[in-house]
């Protein structure tokens, strides 16, 4: 079996869209995993392609994200973070999994996720989304033991953004589903976010595309936060600078 996995803020959007193009072009068969906190998992003669994004720049799309979505749980009270995903797909959870999940819920002193964001500054609002939502995602990508197997291809997220056609084609040859195939690469091409019209997408809050948007709102007091809020080396693990 082959999978795109990734997760909220992680280009889940993105690998959706590719799983749908390439399984009904080709017949094939590509399974999608959400949430790395719940997919810490590699069988042998599985393929993974896993989605990375600089955290930083998680923290930042999510934060603007998780103030305009219209996702269940970022505006409604005492309701569950992975309520939606677990509804759709299916998914076992071993004990401490489910007390995890039972735990993911974001709403307090009767304000929502959404409205607790909406009322703090931009410098407040990214450390509070570092402390909850994006820290699951960012532990999540930080915790996953199989970024160097064989069976893995690692993509960040910003690959797309700089080189989306030789991305592309790494995808296609890593999974072996269509040797120099131009009409599927030629399809997938309409999900290129510098190929289409980002101000109709509201999941892309980055109208502009603009590259390393984070260095725009991260103040020392953000930077500050997320060292001692994560391991030293959680940069350079996901392939990413100190800056």
């Amino acid at each position: 079996m082959y999978y795109f996995q990734s997760d909220h803020k992680v280009g889940f959007a993105l690998t959706q869209k590719l799983k749908d193009e390439i399984n009904n072009y080709c017949d094939f068969a590509i399974g999608l995993r959400t949430f790395y906190k719940l997919w810490n998992v590699n069988l042998p003669e599985d393929r993974y392609v896993c989605m990375v994004r600089h955290p930083y720049e998680v923290i930042t799309s999510a934060f603007f994200y998780h103030q305009i979505c219209n996702e269940e749980w970022a505006k409604t009270l005492n309701f569950n973070y992975y309520s939606w995903y677990l509804a759709r797909f299916e998914k076992s959870l071993s004990i401490s999994e489910q007390k995890f999940v039972d735990s993911a819920v974001f709403s307090k002193n009767g304000l929502t996720y959404q409205e607790r964001l909406k009322g703090m500054s931009i410098e407040d609002g990214l450390i509070y989304e570092m402390d909850h939502v994006s820290r699951l995602t960012i532990e999540g990508m930080y915790e996953f033991q199989y970024f160097s197997s064989p069976n893995v291809l690692v993509v960040r997220f910003e690959d797309f953004m700089d080189d989306y056609d030789g991305t592309i084609s790494s995808i296609i040859e890593f999974l072996g589903i269509a040797d120099n195939d131009d009409v599927l690469a030629k399809r997938l091409q309409k999900h290129d976010l510098r190929r289409i019209d980002v101000k109709r997408i509201q999941h892309v809050t980055n109208k502009g595309l603009i590259k390393n948007r984070y260095k725009t709102v991260f103040t020392p007091a953000v930077y500050s936060h997320f060292e001692k809020s994560f391991p030293s080396d959680t940069l350079s693990k996901l392939g990413y600078g100190s800056t």
